[in-house]
């Protein structure tokens, strides 16, 4: 195969892997978008309201106990066959619209969506040639704010005339072409040599141009993916530090308010009296947009050394806006909402990922972070059941027990963090 064809191969892998961050982004934030649509269409209560953007984040967790199927059948099967389930979810909603077809839909969406940004990545590092699997990594992530503004805007299109079903049936846009993309691309290699196949695993390194490799390779996530991450991360008796560790980053990350922002946008905004919900969805585009901007401005001093005081940071901007959310209302809490944004994309969603890997050792990292990533996904989930039952039970005061949290979380990461480099 020519250095042209890998090249081309290349291209179509950056594209599925932007892919697979967007469909988990969209996907992620679509209920949130049209949220008060929903609530209206259906009379849903408070606790209702909090079931159906919560679901999502719990059937997550399923798709990450699913992804030991990758190692079975491999990466790109797993891939494929998740985007054609997710390009036929949401049209369940057309069929018969009702409650429980939308919590039907957000399982499946939220299982799917999952596993597929989880085997993405693995996906991508194992095929991706060493210079640039960073770039090709950074992509998925990129795909993923993509996604939350894409949902947004989509949103927005359709505020009207009871149109809230169509962004959700445009979630299967992107799952079409990700399937589309796939099916040009070759498996792994590394599964490949996983499963004595050497043959298949060579052409499968021309056809990425990869470098050869000697022999049988076994590959990072082997006895590591789904519930066996678990199980291998708890049996290992110096690991017990490491997780105590990773939780408070955990913690912070995720009770730092960043789930009160995204998921609930809209329904924030009308609390702020921001009634126009069409004006509301376009300030949340602003809002992301400019997170995913001061995010990558954050890999300045990351990049210097500075990961640590950039979580911390990040997390008291958090915490200082959710506070001052108590004392303000109409566009100066909307102006808060926007500093808790631009926090949490500042000092959190882009260290988070930087942070916990140095916590483990080459032995434990894959399934430490397999690990982490349940809790994460656990935690974030508590969070949208909570939130609407907190905004009608003690109103402002949510702002203030947030608040609370990320302080305090922030105080314990800076002190994790200082007790791990001693």
């Amino acid at each position: 195969m020519s250095p042209h064809t890998s090249t081309t191969n290349l291209k179509i892998l950056l594209f599925a892997a932007v892919c697979s961050g967007l469909i988990y982004g969209y996907n992620a934030g679509v209920y949130g978008g049209v949220v008060l649509q929903i609530q209206a269409a259906f009379d849903l209560n408070s606790s209702q309201l909090g079931h159906l953007i919560s679901i999502f984040d719990f059937a997550e967790i399923v798709g990450v106990l699913l992804s030991t199927l990758a190692d079975r059948i491999g990466r790109r099967t797993v891939l494929i066959w998740s985007a054609v389930v997710m390009s036929i979810a949401p049209f369940l909603l057309l069929l018969e619209p009702s409650f429980t077809i939308l919590l039907v839909e957000r399982a499946i969406s939220g299982c799917f969506a999952g596993l597929i940004f989880m085997i993405g990545l693995i996906f991508v590092a194992e095929v991706a040639p060493p210079e640039k699997r960073a770039t090709l990594l950074s992509c998925v992530m990129i795909g993923v704010s993509a996604g939350y503004v894409a949902e947004l805007a989509m949103s927005v299109e359709f505020v009207d005339n009871d149109g809230w079903r169509y962004p959700i049936v445009l979630a299967a846009v992107p799952a079409i072409i990700q399937v589309l993309g796939l099916l040009s691309l070759r498996e792994s290699p590394v599964f490949y040599r996983m499963r004595g196949q050497l043959e298949e695993a060579q052409l499968s390194e021309v056809f990425y141009g990869l470098p050869p490799q000697a022999g049988p390779q076994r590959p990072a996530s082997q006895e590591r993916t789904g519930l066996r991450a678990i199980v291998a991360i708890l049996q290992d008796r110096h690991a017990v530090r490491n997780i105590l560790l990773g939780l408070v980053i955990v913690l912070a990350g995720t009770m730092s308010g960043g789930s009160l922002g995204i998921g609930y946008g809209p329904l924030l905004m009308e609390r702020f009296g921001v009634t126009d919900q069409a004006f509301a969805l376009e300030i949340l585009i602003v809002f992301t947009i400019s997170g995913f901007a001061v995010g990558f401005i954050a890999l300045i001093p990351i990049s210097r050394g500075h990961t640590p005081s950039v979580l911390t940071a990040g997390l008291l901007i958090a915490s200082a806006s959710l506070f001052l959310m108590f004392f303000v209302s109409g566009y100066w809490a909307v102006a808060l909402l926007g500093a808790l944004q631009l926090g949490f994309s500042f000092g959190i969603r882009t260290t988070i990922f930087q942070l916990l890997p140095s916590f483990l050792d080459d032995a434990s990292r894959v399934a430490g972070m397999a690990f982490y990533n349940l809790v994460f996904i656990f935690l974030t989930g508590l969070n949208k059941e909570f939130i609407p039952v907190m905004l009608d039970a003690i109103g402002a005061w949510t702002f203030l027990v947030f608040s609370a949290a990320a302080f305090a979380l922030a105080i314990g990461s800076a002190l994790a963090l200082w007790a791990r480099d001693r």
